[in-house]
């Protein structure tokens, strides 16, 4: 199993595709087998989006605070799990994920990147 958080200065970022990196960790048997920081590369289009780059990486879940309805449709297209509204320290949420008893809520970030869209993490 590998997940990735989304993480700012060792907490869960609010919107998976502005944090600083992610937080790819390993588990086999309930157990953190590696962890590295991997730098966002940023919004990129076409089979370059943080969904594929992820993928790529092959991450089974992604963490965070939120994202927008079109990065949730494309996680699920690749069989990538989400947890959102999750927020804290990024250790707390891995060992969360590991015991079972992390919840996914919702998302802190509930618009696509159209009008209306608030979540105030986008310039």
């Amino acid at each position: 199993m590998r997940l990735a958080v989304a993480t700012e200065g060792g907490n869960i970022s609010q919107h998976f595709g502005q944090c600083s990196e992610y937080t790819i960790v390993d588990i086999q048997d309930k157990k953190i087998v590696g962890k590295r920081l991997f730098v966002n590369p940023g919004h990129q289009g076409g089979g370059c989006s943080i969904p594929g780059i992820l993928h790529g990486e092959k991450v089974d879940c992604v963490i965070a605070g939120g994202m927008g309805q079109k990065a949730i449709m494309n996680f699920e297209q690749y069989g990538i799990k989400t947890y959102l509204g999750v927020s804290g320290s990024v250790d707390k949420a891995i060992d969360d994920f590991i015991d079972g008893s992390l919840m996914s809520g919702e998302s802190t970030c509930d618009s696509s990147h159209g009008e209306g869209h608030n979540c105030g993490h986008h310039h």
